[in-house]
């Protein structure tokens, strides 16, 4: 089965894809996330403290 450059990028992108959402996922019910009260920086970046 030959594929071409583009088709391995496509299938590299599917699956870091689907490992980085596995990933976000099992970490979020291990983490679950902060309650909304706490102030969130606009800059984007989080505060050091």
């Amino acid at each position: 089965m030959r594929m071409t450059k583009d088709e391995i990028k496509i299938v590299t992108f599917v699956l870091v894809a689907l490992l980085v959402g596995a990933a976000t996922r099992s970490y979020r019910q291990r983490h679950p996330e902060p309650p909304k009260s706490t102030p969130v920086p606009k800059r984007g970046y989080p505060r050091p403290w």
